[in-house]
């Protein structure tokens, strides 16, 4: 019996404790939303009303109310992470201005009302804290940001002349703009008990730059500060625990001991931040007539340094490793181009010079990459790009007729959308957290547009791709993320009686493509004076079709039968559409065409196992598209015709639902799923006029720009 019992206490001491519980970690996906207050500035002065009266800059404030959208890496006391946000708002502020204009016996008078307000914010961040103690992160974040900043006006005219009705115009309109930038900031999150609930408290700044500006040399002056937004808001947020690949399983059952600890093997997994500088070369092709066409001016080419920073995460499977990358540049690249011609409207010479500076580099991308050594990556990389380009415009005017030198100059910030893909090298130095890189970037943000007239063919405009090569280099520090969430580290031992088979689960990156349908919705109404005044054309709605083909990349976080996650995406597009109209009087046919050339965004994702191998999921966040309009017209008459076409970039929202299922047994994911694009609608105009018994009117108004899509997608997962 005594042996009996010696030989069950020794069989019990050799059984294995159950696992232990793991400590609770900031590691993991986060959804939520947040509400507060912001304040704006669009500091300005416009000489209007002949420089008698200028209208002074605006100052908005209101609330605002959103969501955001993120994952956090622990690494001991730092927390490193990505994070995407959206937020409508109510900032909102005006300025107004009157004046009197008297000339012999003939008398105006003018009053305007300015109102900025701030549509939507929205931004894609990366966010470095530390633990002072384990349930407070106290952190700074930044990152690329745009805004949708709606500007309306309202105007009153009345003239008097002797002999004539008194006339008055009455006129009131609204104009979006998108409008690009960085924001930055620092925040507090607090863990709530002991849950999953995050609640915080943050401080954001917005930059989005200058707006267009002119002044001339008699003293006209439109010049424009940069326009910038300040929030505090308080948020909470849902954690999704810590990704299962965080525990760093090599698929072999393990036992605990009280041995010291062991150092576990370097990884490439993890979240990294760091800067980077380099050299860029951009090129502008476009043919631009001026002075009435006799000074032709043709292309610019630019060249300066790029610097800025760089934040991601990596995951690593076996010799592969895979990524997402957000990141933003200031630059010093531009060029000019001039010309001198004789003046054609007196008697001198005309000089013009434009010059383009890209102010701005970002871009959201994936990165796939194969460890040619354990410490060197060699990666390729590609998503969604945009640019800050800034063109400006000087002309002088030398008159030898004795009108002397006038000079005037103009500034035209615009916002373009693109793509960017490349390679790069990065390898890790010693044996240490830092990686250094060295990497190619190719960036086309599409063209300008053109404009074309056959009764003058002398200001025909033609453009072509805005481009960008950029060879930087690059120092990231990358936060061990194995052991940061799962507490103390304790040395293990692997089991061989037993080797276990690591279940396959959805945690980990993915990367690849789709093709689908979408239609496009474009409505809108413009009936110059009721048609009643004028010969312009009325325009309609616009319909469009087609089909839509592009990337994918992303990664999940399983916690159960509940997986969330991030996602990028960018689809060129064949959705088009267009719609022909007849002026009132019959002299003018014109048709009018959009297109979707591309659609891309950020969301978030979150879905429910309803089986093993199938996921429903629900999905949201940031979009984007390169909106093309063009008109072309023909004159009945026997004028000719002619056309334009100008890329607008617009900024939105997007949200869908899915189904995605694991093929067989293997790491290919087949997808169906269905997404809802807006992006607003175009601004609208009013006018009235009345001269005694005869009055008119002006109708211009817009809907909101949407796009339906429905695609299947197919990707491969690296464990």
């Amino acid at each position: 019996m005594a042996l009996t019992a010696a030989s069950s206490a020794s069989a019990a001491d050799m059984r294995l404790p159950p696992p232990p519980v793991a400590a609770w970690s900031w590691s993991g996906l986060y959804l939520g939303g947040h509400l507060g207050y912001g304040w704006g500035r669009d500091p300005f002065s416009d000489t209007v009303f002949s420089g008698k009266a200028p209208l002074p800059g605006i100052d908005s404030r209101g609330p605002l109310w959103g969501f955001q959208v993120g994952a956090n890496w622990q690494a001991g006391a730092w927390v490193g992470g990505l994070e995407i946000d959206l937020s409508g708002t109510n900032i909102k502020g005006s300025s107004s201005v009157s004046s009197s204009i008297t000339s012999g016996a003939d008398t105006a008078s003018t009053s305007l009302s300015q109102t900025d307000k701030f549509d939507l914010l929205g931004s894609a961040r990366a966010r470095i804290g530390y633990l002072p103690w384990p349930n407070l992160l106290l952190y700074g974040t930044g990152g690329p940001a745009w805004t949708r900043l709606v500007q309306s006006s309202e105007e009153t005219i009345v003239v008097s002349i002797p002999n004539n009705p008194v006339e008055t115009v009455t006129g009131s309109g609204s104009e979006p703009s998108w409008r690009f930038g960085a924001v930055a900031g620092v925040g507090a999150e607090a863990r709530l008990w002991d849950s999953d609930w995050l609640a915080r408290v943050e401080y954001l700044h917005y930059d989005f730059g200058k707006s267009s500006s002119f002044s001339f040399s008699d003293g006209a002056n439109n010049i424009t500060g940069r326009l910038t937004a300040d929030v505090v808001r308080a948020g909470l947020s849902y954690k999704f625990g810590s990704d299962r690949l965080v525990a760093g399983s090599a698929g072999a059952a393990v036992m605990p001991l009280k041995a010291p600890r062991a150092v576990a093997a370097w990884t490439w997994s993890g979240f990294y931040l760091g800067g980077h500088a380099g050299y860029g070369w951009g090129r502008d092709p476009f043919s631009n007539p001026f002075n009435s066409g006799t000074l032709v001016l043709s292309g610019i080419d630019s060249n300066g340094f790029v610097g800025g920073f760089q934040a991601g995460a990596n995951w690593q499977s076996g010799a592969w490793v895979g990524g997402l990358e957000i990141d933003l540049s200031g630059t010093s690249i531009n060029g000019s181009t001039s010309g001198t011609a004789p003046a054609v409207s007196f008697t001198g010479t005309e000089t013009v010079t434009l010059t383009d500076k890209f102010e701005l580099l970002g871009s959201a991308r994936a990165r796939l990459g194969y460890l040619a050594w354990p410490g060197t990556l060699l990666y390729g990389t590609g998503g969604m790009a945009w640019t800050r380009l800034v063109r400006t415009q000087d002309e002088t005017d030398v008159d030898t007729g004795g009108g002397g030198t006038t000079k005037s100059t103009s500034s035209d910030p615009s916002w373009r959308l693109g793509w960017v893909a490349g390679l790069g090298a990065e390898t890790r130095l010693g044996d240490t957290n830092w990686l250094a890189r060295i990497e190619y970037l190719h960036y086309d943000f599409g063209d300008s547009g053109d404009s074309t007239d056959a009764g003058a063919p002398q200001f025909n405009e033609t453009s072509g791709h805005v481009t960008n090569d950029v060879i930087r280099a690059g120092l990231s520090y990358k936060l061990d993320w194995i052991g940061g969430a799962i507490g103390p580290a304790r040395m293990t031992m692997p089991v061989k009686a037993r080797p276990a088979a690591t279940a396959w689960g959805w945690s980990g990156f993915y990367l690849g493509g789709h093709a689908g349908y979408g239609w496009g919705r474009d409505p809108m109404s413009d009936a110059v004076f009721g048609g009643k005044l004028g010969s312009d054309p009325l325009r309609s709605d616009i319909n469009s079709k087609g089909l839509v083909g592009g990337f994918q990349a992303g990664a999940n976080w399983q916690i159960g039968s509940w997986i969330s996650g991030l996602e990028i995406d960018l689809s060129a597009t064949g959705i088009k559409g267009s719609a022909t109209n007849v002026a009132p009087d019959g002299s003018t046919v014109e048709t009018d065409t959009d297109k979707f050339d591309m659609l891309g965004s950020a969301r978030g994702r979150l879905g429910y196992l309803a089986w093993p191998n199938v996921l429903l999921y629900g999905t949201g966040g940031l979009a984007w598209t390169r909106f093309l309009p063009s008109e072309t017209h023909f004159d009945v008459g026997g004028g000719g015709g002619g056309g334009s076409s100008s890329p607008i970039f617009k900024f939105g929202w997007v949200a869908g639902a899915g189904g995605e299922t694991r093929l067989w047994d293997s790491n290919w994911l087949l997808r169906v799923e269905y997404l809802h694009y807006d992006f607003g609608d175009s601004g609208s105009f009013f006018e009235t006029i009345s001269a005694g018994r005869q009055t008119g009117s002006a109708v211009s108004t817009s809907g909101h720009l949407t796009a339906d899509v429905v695609r299947t997608a197919l990707s491969f997962k690296f464990d």
